[in-house]
């Protein structure tokens, strides 16, 4: 969508195009061990995820049972649920955690039975109130490509985000050769592979909990492009849960169907949209259901809005998954409320295993915005396969291993993005200055 032709660039030669996917196809079938991975447990898994002024969520996954105590001024820690995977031989804990300041560090100490420490992290509430949060966004973290995750993931402490957003692909839940030919995994097989993401991937050591919002793309749902045909939706929806549950009785997060949910922070509305449960090809991307709840929502608040989606929204090129190219009429109604409210919104994606900025002309949406798209912490490179002219309207590439870092302010109606494109060793502004969404 967009000039002449909807899919904005199709800058490819053929040639090129099928030895980049050679290379990938061929990357993605290679067992773990070829690529030199060894699997290291170094201490139990665990995330924040959900913070408010003054509590927290955790969720912890353990090879044994255990007990948590907060120190340093929190009123308490309590077990919200604990489940025992009992074929994977594991406990999974979803805390809550309350009394904690936002500005000041509590330790979340875990012991076993004996009584004795095994672990620690440090966490504590979530400043609402911070008039220039900054968000770290992310997607795809392959297994197949643990060897290079610790190299990526020690990035993201020394930068302190308010928060980490996750649009999709944070579990590899499908096998690479289940991928390839668009088999649904089994769920006590996609449970595993969810385990061994956890016990494998440093975003789950980080001694420092940085609050994690997530929702799912098609490697989480446990099928490759996967749609509302797939035949364990339920039993992958209750595992996606497991893993990254949503608090209840919260102000501040409104359920939605599916995974999806909106939170509010920061006078800003963040809607996570699930693009997998409801999807009909042709027809939607998010569902009847969806749509309504998300339509009613956005169009009843004042608050300028994020967009996380886990495929990008428009069809810049033939070889990517977009809403536009696998739903137009989702895309259609989108444009129509987005141009009847007016209000700033930025729209995030992932999915590409590439990053981009894409500036998105007035005649779409109503007003000037812009698609920030970041893929990907470990997986399969895209490198030029996405790359197209600023005269198609993209300021900004990565195709190799990164993800995408927001400094956001308003001010009056506008809304202002300074982002950061941080890839191993090196941090690069997006460009030359920051950019502005004002709206109508």
């Amino acid at each position: 969508m967009g000039k002449d032709d909807p899919s904005f660039g199709d800058n490819l030669t053929r040639r090129q195009f099928v030895l980049a996917s050679g290379a990938i196809t061929f990357a993605s079938l290679l067992p773990d061990h070829a690529l030199g991975v060894e699997p290291v447990r170094r201490r139990v898994p665990a995330v924040q995820t959900w913070a408010a002024e003054d509590r927290a969520e955790v969720t912890v996954l353990s090879t044994q049972e255990l007990r948590f105590e907060v120190s340093q001024g929190s009123s308490g820690v309590w077990i919200r649920h604990r489940r025992y995977l009992a074929d994977q031989k594991r406990f999974l804990y979803h805390l809550g955690l309350s009394g904690l300041s936002a500005d000041t560090y509590s330790q979340l100490l875990f012991f076993d039975l004996q009584g004795r420490q095994v672990d620690r992290r440090l966490l504590k509430g979530l400043d609402v109130t911070l008039t220039r949060p900054r968000i770290a966004v992310m997607s795809c973290s392959s297994l197949a490509h643990l060897k290079r995750q610790a190299q990526i993931w020690r990035e993201v402490p020394p930068l302190k985000p308010d928060l980490i957003f996750f649009s999709g692909d944070i579990v590899y839940a499908n096998s690479k050769f289940s991928t390839v030919i668009r088999e649904p995994e089994k769920p006590h097989r996609a449970l595993a592979r969810y385990i061994q993401t956890w016990e494998t991937v440093d975003l789950y050591q980080l001694e420092t909990l940085i609050p994690l919002l997530a929702v799912w793309d098609d490697h989480d749902y446990g099928m490759n492009n996967g749609d509302a045909s797939h035949p364990y939706k339920a039993e992958m929806t209750e595992i996606y849960r497991l893993f990254y549950p949503l608090p209840q009785g919260e102000d501040r997060l409104l359920p939605g169907e599916g995974v999806s949910f909106r939170a509010h922070f920061f006078g800003m509305d963040f809607y996570f949209l699930d693009n997998r449960s409801f999807a009909v090809p042709e027809r939607t991307v998010w569902g009847e259901a969806q749509e309504a709840w998300f339509a009613e929502d956005y169009s009843s608040r004042p608050f300028p809005a994020w967009i996380v989606n886990g495929t990008c929204f428009l069809k810049y090129t033939r070889w990517i998954e977009s809403v536009e190219k696998f739903a137009r009429p989702s895309l259609e109604r989108l444009r129509q409320l987005m141009k009847n409210k007016g209000k700033p919104c930025a729209l995030w994606s992932g999915d590409i295993h590439a990053s981009q900025v894409q500036r998105i002309p007035s005649e779409i949406f109503g007003f000037e915005t812009y698609e920030f798209t970041s893929s990907a912490m470990h997986s399969t490179d895209a490198m030029f396969i996405h790359r197209r002219s600023p005269e198609d309207g993209q300021l900004f590439y990565q195709g190799s291993q990164n993800f995408l870092y927001a400094d956001v302010w308003m001010d009056t109606n506008k809304m202002h993005l300074s982002v950061t494109c941080v890839t191993p060793g090196e941090h690069r502004p997006v460009t030359p200055s920051p950019l502005t969404i004002s709206g109508l």
